[in-house]
């Protein structure tokens, strides 16, 4: 599912220049995928934290503190769970974190709700650390261009 395997938990200030300051949170039903992707992130400065199912996820999101979540990674195909139903449910539970699909094939109604802006990006499966990188600067850049244009 990963590609190139590794040797080896948002502020709305949150910045790719500093990603200590930027919690991820990676929600996918698959453990080699959350472990793979977890020691990724944390090799790049993130702090992570990953969750197999949608309730673990929103347990997560209950836990956290209030600086909350930056980016939240969300598997569209979710094993038992309905990743855009997810996403949806975190669109309004966490209104400063960037949501990231991760997937591969997207269905038409995957695909429209990523033009009607229930992701902020997507991440395609198979995807590597490279992948994964881009994938988190785009978001927070975009998240910075808003601010910026909104005046916050």
């Amino acid at each position: 599912m990963i590609s190139g395997m590794l040797e080896t938990s948002g502020s709305p200030e949150a910045t790719a220049e500093n990603p200590a300051e930027t919690r991820v949170l990676f929600v996918d039903d698959e453990s080699s995928v959350c472990f793979v992707v977890s020691r990724m992130l944390g090799r790049m400065g993130y702090p992570v934290e990953v969750a197999a199912s949608a309730d673990e996820a929103l347990a997560r999101v209950d836990d956290v503190d209030e600086r909350g979540f930056g980016v939240i990674f969300v598997d569209i195909n979710l094993g038992d769970d309905d990743g855009m139903e997810l996403a949806a449910v975190l669109r309004q539970r966490c209104t400063g974190a960037r949501l990231v699909a991760a997937g591969g094939d997207l269905s038409a109604p995957q695909r429209r709700a990523m033009r009607e802006g229930l992701f902020d990006g997507l991440l395609e499966k198979p995807f590597g650390m490279e992948n994964l990188a881009v994938s988190l600067r785009e978001s927070l850049a975009m998240a910075t261009r808003r601010a910026a244009s909104s005046g916050g």
